[in-house]
């Protein structure tokens, strides 16, 4: 979320690819309050701002910012979007998107290692090639330092995906001591994933001595209340 010369929030919403449609819905009532709400390809990304008093007679132009070249058309649509709330995450299928660690198993045993109570840990699935051989993906975990890999699919396992996982790179921020065994132990099983599958609505991912069970997950925002900062 920008206001054209500064990042207000990041992750608002994915990255806009080719053949994404971006739409903008722009409500205004007589006080001067005014709301701005986004969609893409069809999901409501919810309020991005809610302006008590933008201004009964400030002109918004619609703009874009493009790096390199891109092929853009604009249309205004026949009706208004039947909701304005924020998408519970309805339009990802398969793989790709955010998810959270519900149940982390650990050890020869299997054993559940306690989840941090009121403390989200995120794992997030990003398509980086797909063609009939090949199903590639960047696959991102984030407790207090952020994990990243790549993630192909080499094979079929009865009902799993065979995975393969490359090698891990991770962030250096110093993690509070009740994360820290968590992030330690994530950081060796990601590289030890083996298979993975869509369970229900879950995505359950293993290893020799691990296993991860995680559900969609979308992050909320509050909408800006202020335009310029």
């Amino acid at each position: 979320m920008t206001n054209g010369s500064a990042a207000l929030i990041i992750n608002f919403g994915d990255y806009v690819k080719a053949n994404d449609k971006v739409a903008v819905l722009v409500q205004r009532e007589t006080s001067g309050k005014m709301e701005v709400i986004f969609y893409m390809n069809g999901d409501c990304l919810g309020a991005g701002f809610r302006l008590q008093q933008f201004g009964t007679d400030e002109v918004l132009y619609p703009s874009l910012c493009v790096t390199g070249k891109a092929k853009v058309s604009f249309s205004v649509p026949a009706e208004v979007p039947g909701t304005t709330e924020r998408s519970n995450a309805s339009g990802k299928s398969g793989y790709v998107g955010d998810w959270k660690l519900n149940k982390f198993l650990s050890g020869p045993g299997f054993h559940e290692f306690l989840l941090p109570a009121g403390y989200d840990i995120i794992m997030t699935v990003a398509q980086q090639e797909q063609d009939p051989t090949k199903f590639r993906f960047r696959l991102s975990v984030k407790v207090v330092n952020t994990l990243r890999c790549n993630l192909e699919i080499v094979g079929k396992s009865e009902n799993f995906d065979k995975i393969s996982v490359g090698g891990v790179m991770r962030t250096r921020m110093m993690s509070p001591p009740y994360l820290r065994t968590i992030e330690q132990l994530v950081t060796e099983a990601l590289p030890t994933f083996h298979k993975m599958i869509i369970s229900g609505a879950n995505l359950i991912m293993t290893a020799p001595t691990a296993e991860f069970s995680a559900s969609r997950f979308a992050k909320s925002f509050e909408p800006l209340s202020t335009y310029y900062t």
